[in-house]
């Protein structure tokens, strides 16, 4: 028999990275099957009537890592194939998962949490924003619960999002933008309700809480996060353009020239004072192993996060801060090319009137 132990759900984390294989009489072909796909086979040696596997866990995490989309969830199984014998597991479900959860089942955890580790979101008016579950049940009616003001007056208004309709367990991304719930809440009740001031998304017993900000950050990542899933992050604080020249010098008949001439275009960004969550949850974001940001037009550059200074304290006196730098992994320089020439600014008005 194959000795592992599995759940219909699995936490990536929660897998054993070694399993046996008893009561056999010869050596054993091992296939790990991953979404009907056979992406690893090994033959082992019998010893004392057992084979040993090592390195399931990290078998499963390359092949989601290296899909060409987040993959936040696989259907797995392993065959052993010994002689004129063949055994099989059952397919299950793995949860990929940076993080453990504590004293709470796999199947628990997707049924209670957003594919995020973070509780709350604070974004601009005018971002994206979506947030990924998993969702095991059919029939999920999600609803956004928010605050708007309109004449000075706050006022809660309820909105129905899409019910999910795809074939589960399946993950489904929820546009959560403030001007997508802006523009449900006006439809659905039939006037202008104001400006979004917060809102909470529910989705079964999910729950995430957003805060809108009037100030505009300073740049907005999309990246993976430890579920493998695309999430936004909006970095507030302060930031400056470092150019690096690098090239080297010639002189012939008392004139000068340059060649192998090297440009480096970096942006060091100093964010403001963070919270203990937002400043831990930042983390993913610098070791991500996919961030892009928007450039324009609908499209997304990919970007390399470098520099990276990120030291977390609780102290009462603390103020959290993380420093880093960014530059496209293409080395271009891209142009944004507003669609409303403005001639006179508020600058040339304030200088020169």
């Amino acid at each position: 028999m194959i000795n592992i132990d599995l759940n219909t759900y699995n936490m990536l984390p929660q897998l054993p990275d070694c399993f046996t294989v008893d009561g056999l009489t010869e050596s054993a072909n091992v296939s790990v099957i991953i979404d009907g796909e056979s992406v690893y086979s090994t033959t082992l040696a019998l010893y004392e009537g057992q084979v040993k596997f090592y390195g399931l866990r990290d078998i499963i995490a390359r092949t989601m890592e290296n899909k060409a989309l987040a993959t936040p969830v696989c259907r797995f199984k392993v065959s052993v194939t010994s002689g004129s014998d063949t055994m099989q597991t059952s397919e299950v479900y793995v949860i990929y998962a940076a993080y453990t959860p504590a004293n709470i089942s796999a199947e628990r955890f997707v049924e209670m949490k957003f594919l995020s580790s973070r509780t709350y979101i604070e974004l601009p008016a005018e971002a994206p924003c979506r947030i990924s579950m998993m969702v095991t049940t059919a029939g999920l009616s999600p609803v956004v619960r928010a605050l708007f003001r309109k004449n000075d007056v706050i006022q809660a208004v309820k909105v129905s999002l899409e019910p999910v309709t795809e074939q589960t367990p399946c993950i489904v991304q929820l546009d959560v933008a403030p001007a997508t719930v802006k523009a449900l809440a006006d439809g659905q009740y039939g006037t202008d309700c104001g400006t979004i001031v917060a809102y909470n998304v529910y989705a079964g017993e999910r729950n995430m809480a957003l805060f809108v900000r009037n100030e505009e950050p300073e740049v907005i990542f999309t990246f993976r996060n430890a579920f493998n899933t695309d999430e936004q992050a909006y970095i507030y604080g302060s930031s400056k353009l470092i150019t690096t020249v690098d090239r080297k010098e010639a002189v012939c008949m008392n004139r000068k020239s340059y060649y192998d001439e090297g440009v480096t275009r970096k942006r060091e960004v100093t964010t403001e004072a963070l919270s203990l969550e937002t400043s831990a949850w930042l983390n993913e974001l610098f070791t991500s192993k996919h961030v892009t940001t928007d450039v324009g037009g609908g499209k997304e550059a990919v970007v390399l996060i470098s520099d990276i200074t990120s030291e977390i304290s609780d102290g009462p006196d603390a103020v959290n801060r993380h420093k880093f730098s960014w530059e496209f992994d293409d080395k271009q320089q891209w142009l944004n090319i507003s669609e409303h020439e403005r001639v006179f600014t508020d600058e040339y008005i304030r200088v020169f009137k």
